[in-house]
């Protein structure tokens, strides 16, 4: 056979041109989630009483630390990204939006900057 009628296979026998990567809307299994080392040196009185708790809501160590210290650690990281407003901050923002108040000298030359540096030549 011509081999240029007939295009050659890989080694799994499966032609170049319909191998595709293979993707799933599904997550993955816990077991195949990439992971991270974590070590820590705590107090022995620390260490004990987290185990304690642990075995007291029915979870390994690790799975404890993993609830606790990641809903802790969402939450900080929530907290740190949300812009939290006062019942008058956002009257004056909400304001701020709909009736924006004149551009100032500085604002105007800075607008005109700009434009001479974005404006096609």
């Amino acid at each position: 056979m011509n081999s240029s009628v007939h295009p050659t296979l890989d080694e799994s026998g499966n032609m170049p041109y319909i191998i595709k990567q293979r993707s799933s809307a599904m997550p993955r299994p816990a077991s195949e989630v990439e992971t991270a080392r974590l070590e820590a040196r705590v107090p022995v009185n620390v260490y004990e009483q987290m185990q304690r708790a642990a075995r007291l809501r029915g979870m390994t160590l690790t799975g404890y630390l993993l609830a606790t210290a990641g809903e802790d650690a969402r939450r900080t990281v929530e907290e740190a990204d949300v812009l939290r407003l006062a019942a008058e901050d956002q009257m004056r923002f909400a304001k701020a939006l709909i009736d924006p108040p004149a551009p100032n000298a500085r604002l105007a030359r800075a607008a005109k900057r700009h434009a001479d540096l974005i404006a096609p030549r």
